[in-house]
C-alpha cells in the first residue's frame, strides 16, 4: 500500500476521529485528576499513574479503530476498502483496460479516429496469451466519465489501465499511452510516438510489446509472436477502415450500410487488408439480423470471410463471425462449434465469441458448457448488459433458475429501466410456480412491447386459467401480422395451453423463416410436451439439432 492511499485509508476507518477524540478526552482527565487528587489527599503517584494509563490507552484506541465498527448492527469488523461484506479477490495480475483514448485533434470529429486507435489497440493485446483485456463495451463505458483509475479497475477487475492520447494533423499522428497500476495510480510505463499514418500498424504492435514487455513476467512464453503482424498501410485505406468501424458501432440500418461503404473503399486501395473483410462480413451480418433478408446477406458475409482467412489464417474475428454464420443460419452446429473454438484460441479474450459459442452450445444439447462461456464473456465484459442478459437466459435454459434470478438482478443495474429483461426473471418465477410474481413480471415486459407477452400467457396456462392464456394468444396472432414475434415463443404458449397442433404449426413457421429461436428447442422447458411428438423430432431433424 502506498504511502498516499495508507493515508487515505486512515481517514477511511475514522481513526483521525478516534485520535482526536481520545486526546479531548484524555486532556479532560489529567484536568480533573489535577484538581482532585490534591483535593483528596491522594499521594502524588496516583496522578502519574493516570497520565501513565491514558497514554498507553492511546496506541490501543488507534488499534481497535483501524480493526473495528461502530455500526447501527453493532461493533464489526472494518472491510478493506471498497468491499461492503466480504474482501474481493484481488483482480489477476495479468489484466488490462484500454480506455478509449483522448481526441487532441484541432477537428473534433476526428474522434471516430481516437476512438479506433484505442480500439485497434485492445485488439491486439486481447491477442497476446496469458494477458486478459476487458472488452470494448465495458471499457468504453467509461469514456467522457470522471471515474478515477481505482474506481475504473474495481468495476473492471483489472489490475492495469491504458490510457492516452491521440493528436492527428493530415497524415501525421502523435499518439501518448501509459499503463497505469490500479493499486497504487503509479504509471509503469508512458511512451510518445510521432509517426507518419502508414506507420500506425506498426506503432499499435510498438505499444503493445511495450505494455507486454511490462508485465512480462507470468506471461506465455513466446507471446511476442502473434503482434509480428505490423506493416505499412496506406492512410487513405487505414482512415476509411477506422471510419467503418466506428460506423459498425451505432448498429442502425444507415450506419451498417455506411460501414459496408468504407469497407469497400478500403478494398480499393488495399485488397489485401483482411481485417476490412472480416469488418464488413460482420455488418452484413448484424444487417441481416436486424433489417435485411439473412438469405441475401448470408452469402456476401462468407465470401468475404473466406478471403479474409486465406489472407490471415489467424484472423480471430473472422473465425468468429464464420462460426456464427455456419451455426445460426446454415444449421451447420459442428462446423460453427469448431470455428468458434479456432477463434477463441487465437484470442480468448473475444467477450462476445463467448456468448455466441454459447449458442452453439445450447443448440448442441450442453446448457452448462453455455454457462460457462457466458460467465467467462462477464468477466471480461463485466458491464456489459447485453452480455448479463445472455447469462440470465443459459442459467435458465441449464435449470439454475435461482442463479437465473440474482443474474437478472445484476442486468437490471447494468441497464436500468430495460424491462424486457424481465422475460426471463418471469420465466425462472413461472418455472418456480411462483406466478403471481411472474405475472408481475411480464406486466413489465408488456409496457415495453406495448403488446401482450407471450410469458404472461404460459404463467396464466400453468395457473389453469388457459382461457384467459387463449385469449391472449389470439390477441398475439393477431399482433404478428403488423409485428415480428418469435415464432418459438408461440409455440410455448400454444403447448402450455394444450393446444400441441398450433404449437407445431408455429414451430414450422420458426424453421422456415430460420428464426434464431431454433438454437434453444431442445433447451426450452416450456417445449417438453412435445418432445416425443414425431412432428417436433422431424423439425429437429431438418434443423440439424437431432441425429439420424
Amino acid at each position: 500500500m502506498g504511502f498516499r492511499r495508507f493515508l487515505t485509508e486512515l481517514k477511511r476507518r475514522r481513526v483521525y476521529r478516534v485520535a482526536v477524540v481520545y486526546a479531548a478526552v484524555a486532556f479532560v482527565i489529567w484536568q480533573a485528576a489535577e484538581i482532585v487528587v490534591p483535593g483528596l489527599n491522594l499521594a502524588n503517584w496516583v496522578l502519574t499513574l493516570v497520565i501513565v494509563l491514558t497514554v498507553l490507552g492511546f496506541p490501543i484506541a488507534v488499534v481497535l479503530a483501524w480493526a473495528f465498527d461502530i455500526t447501527p448492527a453493532g461493533i464489526e469488523r472494518t472491510q478493506g476498502e471498497g468491499v461492503a461484506v466480504v474482501e474481493r479477490p484481488s483482480p489477476p495480475r495479468l489484466s488490462v483496460a484500454v480506455l478509449p483514448f483522448e481526441n487532441l485533434s484541432a477537428d473534433p470529429e476526428n474522434e471516430y479516429f481516437s476512438d479506433g486507435i484505442s480500439e485497434e489497440l485492445l485488439n491486439t493485446l486481447a491477442r497476446v496469451p496469458g494477458l486478459r483485456v476487458a472488452a470494448r463495451t465495458s471499457s468504453f463505458a467509461f469514456k467522457g466519465k470522471s471515474a478515477s483509475i481505482g474506481e475504473i479497475g474495481e468495476a473492471l477487475k483489472v489490475a492495469h489501465v491504458v490510457e492516452g492520447s491521440v493528436r492527428r494533423v493530415g497524415d501525421r499522428v502523435r499518439i501518448t499511452a501509459q499503463l497505469i497500476d490500479v493499486a497504487d495510480g503509479y504509471h509503469l510505463w508512458s511512451e510518445s510516438y510521432d509517426r507518419e499514418l502508414g506507420d500506425i500498424l506498426m506503432v499499435q504492435r510498438e505499444i503493445a510489446e511495450s505494455i507486454g514487455e511490462t508485465l512480462e513476467a507470468g506471461l506465455t512464453r513466446g507471446w511476442e509472436d502473434v503482434l509480428h503482424t505490423g506493416r505499412r498501410v496506406d492512410p487513405r485505406a487505414y482512415d476509411h477502415y477506422l471510419r467503418a468501424r466506428f460506423c459498425s458501432q451505432r448498429l442502425t440500418r444507415e450506419s451498417l450500410e455506411r460501414a459496408v461503404y468504407h469497407y469497400r473503399e478500403v478494398l480499393l486501395i488495399d485488397p489485401r487488408f483482411a481485417p476490412a473483410y472480416a469488418g464488413m462480413a460482420t455488418a452484413y451480418l448484424w444487417l441481416g439480423d436486424a433489417y435485411l433478408s439473412p438469405l441475401e446477406t448470408t452469402p456476401k458475409a462468407l465470401e468475404a470471410l473466406d478471403r479474409a482467412i486465406e489472407l490471415d489464417p489467424n484472423l480471430a474475428e473472422a473465425h468468429a463471425t464464420r462460426g456464427y454464420l455456419r451455426a445460426a443460419h446454415e444449421w451447420q452446429w459442428d462446423e460453427g462449434h469448431k470455428e468458434m473454438e479456432a477463434a477463441l484460441a487465437r484470442n480468448p479474450n473475444l467477450a462476445e465469441s463467448r456468448v455466441i459459442l454459447g449458442h452453439v452450445k445450447v443448440a448442441l444439447d450442453d446448457p452448462a458448457g453455455a454457462v460457462s462461456e457466458a460467465k467467462r464473456a462477464f468477466e471480461l465484459d463485466p458491464l456489459s448488459a447485453t452480455t448479463s442478459h445472455m447469462l440470465e437466459w443459459y442459467l435458465l435454459f441449464d435449470g439454475q433458475l435461482d442463479a437465473a434470478i440474482r443474474q437478472h438482478q445484476v442486468t437490471q443495474e447494468l441497464a436500468p429501466g430495460m424491462a424486457y429483461h424481465d422475460s426471463v426473471l418471469g420465466r425462472a418465477l413461472t418455472q418456480q410456480a411462483r406466478y403471481d410474481e411472474a405475472i408481475a413480471a411480464f406486466e413489465a415486459v408488456e409496457q415495453t412491447l406495448g403488446r401482450p407477452s407471450t410469458g404472461k400467457g404460459v404463467a396464466l396456462a400453468m395457473m389453469g386459467r388457459k382461457e384467459h392464456a387463449l385469449e391472449i394468444a389470439e390477441q398475439l396472432e393477431r399482433a404478428a401480422e403488423n409485428t415480428q414475434i418469435m415464432p418459438e415463443l408461440m409455440a410455448e404458449l400454444y403447448a402450455a395451453c394444450d393446444e400441441e397442433e398450433r404449437a407445431l404449426e408455429w414451430l414450422r413457421r420458426g424453421l422456415d423463416a430460420r428464426s434464431a429461436g431454433v438454437i434453444a428447442l431442445r433447451a426450452w422447458k416450456g417445449l417438453e410436451s412435445l418432445h416425443d411428438d414425431p412432428r417436433f423430432q422431424g423439425i429437429l431433424r431438418e434443423a440439424n439439432l437431432l441425429k439420424s
